[in-house]
């Protein structure tokens, strides 16, 4: 996209998403020692440092304040020699196009294979569900392509590569040296937890969203903590806050649990300041409570090991004696367990409290409690 389309969408984009809580991006600080992000009005770049070395995720919008902005945090465009492309869309390739100011144009750049394709022009990135195509990106960096399950090592850096399909046929994910994973566009963070991306951004919803229990699995199974970085959300180490509401799309349309750290306008950058940038470290997001009606919230738990009427009584008594609820009712058929409670509940004191039990916690959902009346019931 030229520096004018850019321009000309983000005043179009300011208008439609005003007021709408859809992008919270992080301000241009740092999250620790090693990552740095640049804000680009909705969208945030990265970068990763160790040893004496910068790689740069993702490259942002056609953005004028880029330059600027990396000044803000003492890195050098030049000295950036490494770009990892999570996929090819205008808000995340912007500094690398040909009408750009051209600050990395030394920079190898790393994306999938698949990806590649909307490059060449072999495929056509389509959003709005097919609707529309949008505008080729030209770029003239050199390109390493790259396979699922890839391993790198760039001067000292360890990177997995994860394909993530779903909002584009070749979005790739990056887990750098076992602990940071950069994201892009597979996760959105709401107020509540993590869902699937914008739907109306998708190539392909069903697939996201598979994709993503793909990646909560892969994640959950190394046992360690894992800073989920995305690339208009903010960022959390909360897995259970990630992935909270993974088989849900993300809907312009859609009635949230209000989010009172969304800006108004996330094309606003007034706060986003060089004092600041300089001063603190970004915080992580929050979860917070998502009461539904009559102020509950339900909690399903995946229970392995319940095998009959005495194994419920014992889980639901456990429940009870450990946390404040409302009601408890497990089925050893379906293999679960639902709790209303007035309060969300600790998830990790969960699973301590049905573990001791002898049972174990394969899955936790939480959500708003809605109570059905008789029609429903019926008919739903």
């Amino acid at each position: 996209m030229s520096r004018k389309d850019s321009e000309n969408q983000r005043r179009s984009m300011s208008r439609i998403y005003r007021g709408k809580e859809i992008f919270k991006p992080l301000n241009t600080g740092r999250i620790d020692e090693h990552v740095a992000c640049v804000r680009e009005w909705v969208a945030n770049i990265f970068f990763y440092s160790k040893n004496g070395v910068t790689i740069m995720i993702d490259a942002g919008y056609n953005y004028r304040r880029l330059k600027e902005k990396m000044d803000w945090l003492n890195i050098d465009p030049a000295a950036i020699k490494h770009i990892l492309i999570t996929h090819q869309d205008t808000d995340h390739v912007g500094a690398l196009e040909q009408d750009s100011d051209l600050l990395f144009k030394e920079a190898t750049i790393y994306l999938s294979e698949i990806e590649n394709r909307y490059l060449t022009g072999e495929v056509r990135r389509k959003v709005i569900h097919g609707l529309y195509k949008l505008p080729l990106v030209k770029t003239d960096n050199r390109r390493e392509l790259l396979k699922d399950g890839q391993i790198l090592e760039i001067e000292g850096i360890k990177i997995e590569c994860l394909l993530v399909p779903g909002h584009t046929w070749g979005h790739m994910v990056y887990l750098i040296d076992d602990t940071y994973l950069f994201t892009g566009d597979t996760i959105w963070f709401g107020a509540d937890g993590g869902y699937s991306f914008i739907s109306t951004l998708a190539e392909d919803n069903r697939l996201a969203i598979r994709s993503l229990e793909k990646l909560e699995a892969n994640l959950l199974a190394r046992k360690k903590r894992i800073v989920v970085i995305t690339g208009h959300t903010g960022w959390s180490d909360d897995l259970t806050m990630v992935f909270a509401h993974r088989d849900k799309l993300c809907s312009p349309l859609m009635k949230r649990v209000p989010d009172p750290s969304a800006p108004y306008d996330g094309y606003d950058e007034s706060d986003d300041t060089k004092e600041k940038a300089q001063m603190l470290l970004l915080p992580a997001k929050k979860m917070l409570p998502s009461p539904g009606a009559g102020g509950l919230t339900k909690t399903t738990l995946k229970i392995s090991g319940m095998m009959c009427s005495m194994c419920e009584a014992h889980i639901n008594d456990h429940v009870r004696a450990a946390f404040k609820v409302k009601k408890v009712t497990s089925s050893h058929s379906k293999g679960e367990t639902v709790i209303l409670s007035e309060t969300p509940l600790d998830k990790e004191k969960l699973k301590s409290v049905v573990g001791d039990t002898g049972y174990s916690v394969t899955e936790i959902k939480e959500e708003p409690y809605e109570k059905k009346g008789f029609l429903a019931r019926l008919f739903g």
